[in-house]
């Protein structure tokens, strides 16, 4: 059977609005402009990554972690209101239920993977595996993230389908062999996901049965 692999923010939790919204607040605190000039190029970073393309964009004379520190002390403190994304509960307990291999491959650092689980306990608890950026030693678009949770469930790449919202997802997951299904983010060009099975606007549009999964 299919073993089926998701990144979490803006896949299963609604967490992009929040990410913005600090964005914003520190870029502003540091005096910079607008950020959504380079949200496209966030998506799917590991919280390094995006520090440097911030930082490198409004030219601030700031360390990564200065940038860090400020950003994720305010990410802390909101994160826990972020929501699952329409479909993403049914999905997870119905692939659970049915004895479906579960993990999930996110970029977030240790201590917001935890403030996430904390606000959704019963929710995380479905999965075997979740692997984040500090499991690992390069984030995505490298497919190392991929690789570590199918070790952890022991399933063959090949036998794995990812779900992505984000292009550096995509790529990291093909990287490492496996299928994908790709969720299209407003701020990503439809091009930028190629390669995938299928690009689907949410996870209440995916049929499982395509895909040698149980049936809803």
């Amino acid at each position: 059977m299919v073993a089926v692999i998701f990144d979490l923010d803006g896949t299963l939790l609604d967490t992009e609005t929040i990410y913005l919204e600090v964005e914003k607040e520190i870029v502003s605190n540091f005096g910079g402009g607008d950020v959504t000039e380079v949200t496209h190029k966030l998506l799917g970073t590991t919280e390094t990554r995006t520090a440097e393309i911030i930082i490198d964009h409004f030219k601030f004379d700031l360390t990564v972690e200065q940038y860090l520190k400020a950003r994720n002390s305010k990410l802390l403190e909101i994160v826990h209101r972020a929501q699952l994304l329409p479909g993403a509960d049914e999905l997870v307990s119905h692939l659970a239920n049915r004895g479906v291999k579960i993990a999930i491959a996110t970029s977030s650092p240790t201590a917001l993977l935890a403030a996430k689980r904390d606000a959704h306990p019963e929710f995380f608890s479905k999965f075997l595996a979740v692997v984040c950026a500090d499991d690992v030693k390069r984030g995505k678009p490298d497919p190392e993230i991929f690789l570590r949770a199918a070790e952890l469930i022991n399933v063959h790449p090949k036998d794995c389908l990812v779900f992505e919202d984000a292009p550096a997802g995509v790529q990291s997951s093909l990287g490492a062999g496996m299928r994908c299904i790709g969720l299209k983010n407003e701020h990503t060009e439809a091009s930028k996901y190629d390669g995938v099975d299928e690009l689907l606007g949410s996870i209440t549009e995916f049929d499982p049965v395509k895909y040698g999964l149980p049936a809803y």
